[in-house]
């Protein structure tokens, strides 16, 4: 049973590897099952044996590249989640390079990826999955600044849609700005009264 389930996740990550190099080569819309099944070395039964299309692929591609991230978040991270209860609230503001530039760098590295799931959002998870981790992380910090629960939503959204929207741009003209420039960008658009220079 367990090499059964062993083979399963190996021939599920050879696809997984074959996407992400068929991304980096050709436009997602013209990717097929079989150039998939072909890069992997598998045949199409298998392919349809993990997945029902190439969609529910790419929502894997997007979890595994999202635990990916939170796997790297969390080794640039100074400050743990564990850490956000006992801190000073003044310790608490992540608005600063020191933690956007760790998302960002992981966006960069994976160019190709971000720009597809930009281009066609509604074929990808990964935005909300992003979501979902920065919730998981801010959620906490909005507790301590007394923000009622009621709320959360409506705060983390206007944050986090007003961040996304800059990286959107950023990866939408090919990454022109560093990771830096646009970590200050973001810390001045939310912070307006800090004193990063553009």
């Amino acid at each position: 049973m367990n090499i059964q389930k062993s083979k399963y996740t190996i021939t599920a990550e050879k696809m997984d590897k074959a996407l992400f190099a068929l991304i980096e080569q050709k436009d997602i819309e013209f990717i097929t099952v079989k150039d998939i099944c072909q890069k992997a070395g598998v045949n199409r039964s298998t392919f349809y044996l993990h997945y029902n299309t190439i969609g529910d692929l790419l929502d894997e591609c997007s979890e595994f590249l999202m635990h990916k991230f939170s796997e790297y978040f969390r080794e640039t991270d100074s400050i743990k989640s564990e850490d956000i209860n006992l801190l000073p609230l003044e310790k608490l503001n992540f608005v600063t390079p020191q933690y956007i530039l760790p998302y960002l760098k992981f966006i960069k590295d994976n160019a190709r990826f971000f720009q597809v799931a930009v281009k066609h959002k509604s074929l990808f998870s990964t935005m909300k999955q992003a979501d979902r981790f920065f919730s998981d992380f801010f959620v906490p910090v909005l507790r301590r600044y007394k923000f009622p629960d009621e709320i959360h939503n409506y705060v983390l959204l206007y944050y986090l849609n007003g961040m996304m929207a800059i990286v959107d741009e950023w990866i939408k003209t090919d990454y022109k700005e560093s990771p830096e420039k646009i970590a200050q960008i973001i810390v001045k658009c939310v912070l307006p009264y800090e004193n990063e220079k553009l």
